[in-house]
Order: structure tokens, then C-alpha cells, then sequence
């Protein structure tokens, strides 16, 4: 997806942007309908921007509770209790790499859990914040 393809859309302010490593409460899409939010679930951010018209949009990773601990370079897990409660999320999860999609930062897609101001839910530790980015390098190299 572009910035650009959706419109109509609830943008929330660029002054609450999530930063990269943020992880934020997010209604993914379905692969069948990319414009369309999905079930809510965490999301990592990986970039954050504004378009043209000043509307902030995030390039954000798929999160899920499913099979926490898969293998593999494209899949990024945050299980440990102290790792969890940093970036807010209530059960071991695991973040797809080889699913992201390009949405607008907005209430459609993004939305605040009961009791948070935004939808920012925590952030990555530094240390796996290192572990992610050699991960990626991995998985862009076609290693395995």
C-alpha cells in the first residue's frame, strides 16, 4: 500500500506518532481487503511519516498470539514476562517480518486501549531492538 490509496480516513494528530520500536494497538488488515481495518491486535512500528498533505502514516509489522515461539527469520518474538510488559502486550507474541503493510495513522486503523491516551502500547527494548534489526538483515539476505 502507498500513502495516498485510502481517504476519507479519522487521521490523528502528527503530534502522537508512534516512533520506530514502538509497539501500538492496531486493526491490521486482511490480506483480501489491504483498505479495510481488521481485528485489532499489536503492531510494531518501523517507520513513521507524513504524506504530502501533512497526514502522519506508519509502516507497521503483524503481531500475533498465535505459535509465539515459530522459528525462523521472519518471525520476531517477544516472550519474555519483562520484554512483554514493555511494550505493553498481555501474552507472549510473535511479529511476522514478512508482514507489514503502509497505513494511515489514523482511528480507523489505530486505536487507544481502555485507559491509554493514544494508541502507543509500549515500546521495544533497546537490546531487542538490536536482535530485530540483525534479525531483519538475516531475513533480507535470504539466510535462514
Amino acid at each position: 500500500m502507498q500513502a495516498g490509496n485510502f481517504s476519507g480516513w479519522t487521521f490523528h494528530p502528527p503530534s502522537i506518532l508512534p516512533a520506530p520500536f514502538d509497539t501500538v494497538w492496531c486493526r491490521f488488515p486482511y490480506v483480501e481487503a489491504p483498505q479495510v481495518p481488521g481485528k485489532g491486535r499489536p503492531g510494531l512500528i518501523r517507520q513513521a511519516f507524513l504524506d504530502q498533505d501533512g497526514n502522519p502514516w506508519v509502516r507497521v509489522i503483524y503481531g500475533t498470539s498465535v505459535d509465539p515461539y515459530r522459528r525462523g527469520h521472519e518471525n520476531f518474538a517477544v516472550v519474555e514476562l519483562v520484554e512483554m510488559n514493555m511494550c505493553g502486550l498481555k501474552c507472549a507474541t510473535r511479529f511476522c517480518l514478512n508482514r507489514e503493510a503502509e497505513l494511515p495513522y489514523a482511528c480507523e486503523f489505530f486505536e487507544a486501549l481502555s485507559g491509554q491516551p493514544t494508541p502507543i502500547i509500549g515500546h521495544l527494548a533497546h537490546y531487542k531492538q538490536k536482535i530485530l534489526q540483525i534479525q531483519a538483515s538475516y531475513m533480507q539476505a535470504g539466510m535462514s
